[in-house]
């Protein structure tokens, strides 16, 4: 579905990269950017930007998911942040889309694919996308922004096709299938 690079274990090419999100905020979807940022220092991985516990713990279930996904995670010292910084995240929903940082970052996936797009969804380890809850708050946040397509898990597909006819709803299954 998104194009493929061939991955360099050692070096990221770029030093940021910005992936596009939301997570709900009462009955809206509130806009989230991910900057992903990569330099030569120890390899380790951090989030910043007021994430909450089940955020800080994605960084095990990215990890995972990248590596048992059939992608190698890099081994540079990556950090997340999650803007705006003064609004505290609490949605496993933002897995995929730092994971989607991270894989173009590592020059894995072509920087492009992340275009108008939003990416929305939580990771198992294995690589599966879960269903979040608040989908149609997040959709309705696309829409706003008026991206082109909002990649969601397959199943939040039954809600988001309320919205189908606004902005092209791309449902998956797991992180290979994207």
């Amino acid at each position: 579905m998104l194009s493929l690079q061939h991955p360099s274990p050692y070096t990221t090419g770029m030093k940021t990269i910005k992936t596009k999100s939301a997570i709900p905020l009462g009955p809206d979807g509130f806009a989230i950017d991910i900057d992903c940022s990569a330099n030569r220092s120890l390899p380790s991985f951090g989030i910043i930007g007021m994430p909450s516990k089940s955020v800080m713990e994605s960084r095990d279930r990215i990890r995972s998911a990248i590596s048992n996904s059939g992608f190698t995670f890099p081994r540079s010292k990556i950090i997340a942040n999650l803007a705006p910084a003064d609004l505290p995240k609490a949605s496993t929903g933002l897995d995929l889309p730092i994971a989607m940082g991270i894989l173009a970052l590592s020059q894995q996936l072509l920087p492009s694919n992340l275009h108008n797009r939003m990416f929305c969804g939580e990771l198992g380890l294995s690589g599966e996308i879960r269903p979040i809850r608040g989908i149609i708050s997040v959709i309705e946040s696309a829409i706003t922004q008026k991206l082109g397509q909002i990649i969601i898990p397959s199943q939040n597909s039954y809600q988001a096709s309320l919205l189908a006819s606004q902005i092209q709803i791309i449902p998956v299954t797991n992180l290979r299938q994207l």
